[in-house]
């Protein structure tokens, strides 16, 4: 290598460095009139063994698919944080692969085309404008934060930083995902945790990438003998200067195991489920 490459590779070096012992403030900056186009997609796939009334076990292929639009207009705000929102649900689509079946069977949400106001207050959730709605569809549009940037550092962080996830957030979030795939789930232990991994610039917008390992254990509040663990990997683009996240990618893990009774017969379930989602979040 000649003198000028090595003088270029030897600055580049330098400015990685400096750019990676930089210290950078991570704060969420909601503000009252902000307008949020916010989209994802989940997806749930797997083999679930099916136990009845103590015969061979019944292998089922299990699939499900969630696909939602919401339009957000921030309606008030206090601490970096929406209180009361409009949401517009212009799309929100679930898909299962039933027992036994190739295709997937639709399922309605009474909420897909309404227009509701939630209002955060406290730990719970007002919301109005949704007519009939089954309450585990209303659970699923809950302002409770987001709970993969919970507990940011207080003081400015450099690339590396770790830091512990808020475990009641962590709990909710887990819950009400549950809750819009149509399951009551009472998470029982959580806990997880954040990384700074880089500092990128795209298109003049500084990005922090976020990492984010989560853990979680649960029971079915519907069959209470079946126990659900899971666990997801997250990575969270997150516009720095306004305070926002700009989308998010994750991967993981779900078991579920145990037995219940219904209609007389002892029921065993004993599955692995892998799930991925994605999101985007466009603001006005």
């Amino acid at each position: 290598m000649n003198t000028p490459s090595l003088v270029v590779a030897a600055s580049f070096l330098l400015a990685s460095a400096a750019h990676a012992q930089e210290k950078t403030k991570l704060e969420l900056k909601s503000s009252k009139g902000e307008k949020i186009t916010r989209t994802s997609t989940r997806t749930s796939e797997g083999k679930m063994n099916v136990t009845y009334g103590g015969r061979e076990p019944v292998e089922q292929d299990v699939l499900g698919k969630e696909a939602m639009t919401l339009n957000d207009e921030v309606l008030d705000s206090a601490d970096g944080l929406p209180v009361k929102v409009r949401r517009a649900v212009k799309k929100w689509t679930v898909e299962r692969r039933q027992p036994n079946a190739e295709d997937l069977v639709p399922e309605e949400r009474e909420l897909e085309g309404k227009t509701i106001v939630l209002t955060r207050k406290g730990d719970a959730t007002d919301v109005e404008e949704a007519g009939n709605a089954p309450d585990l569809e209303i659970a699923r549009h809950s302002l409770r934060g987001d709970s993969r940037l919970s507990n940011l550092p207080k003081d400015d962080v450099a690339v590396g930083t770790e830091w512990k996830l808020d475990v009641k957030a962590l709990k909710a979030d887990f819950e009400a995902g549950a809750a819009g795939s149509g399951r009551q789930v009472d998470c029982t232990s959580a806990k997880g945790t954040a990384k700074l991994e880089k500092i990128e610039e795209k298109d003049g917008v500084r990005i922090a990438v976020i990492s984010v390992t989560a853990e979680y254990e649960g029971t079915l509040k519907e069959q209470e003998g079946i126990t659900i663990k899971s666990m997801m990997k997250t990575q969270v683009r997150f516009a720095i200067a306004a305070g926002r996240v700009l989308s998010a990618k994750s991967e993981g893990t779900m078991e579920i195991k145990g037995e219940f009774e219904q209609g007389g017969m002892a029921i065993t379930l004993d599955g692995k489920l892998k799930t991925t989602q994605e999101e985007t979040n466009v603001w006005e």
